[in-house]
């Protein structure tokens, strides 16, 4: 269903991990990389040391669940890569 959604989530075990910058940028990178690959329209979004939130419109191929997908296991996968 087209719209555009709040979604907010919490860091596992609500763990304080935005307190720095090395998590906030990778965050911010994958939050730009699927919004640059059109699975979403980023609105707006704000992080918090322990959650963040998003203002986002999924893409025409693109359910709210897998764009919230895309966004939290993307940066998790690539923190801890890294």
């Amino acid at each position: 269903m087209p719209g555009t959604y709040f979604v907010t989530s919490r860091t596992w075990e609500s763990r304080a991990i935005f307190k720095t910058a090395p998590p906030c940028e990778i965050f911010v990178e994958c939050l730009l990389h699927y919004r640059d690959e059109g699975a979403y329209r980023l609105h707006a979004f704000v992080l918090m040391p322990d959650h963040f939130h998003v203002l986002l419109t999924p893409g025409d191929s693109t359910a709210l669940e897998r764009a919230v997908q895309f966004i939290t296991r993307g940066s998790a996968r690539a923190r801890s890569s890294s």
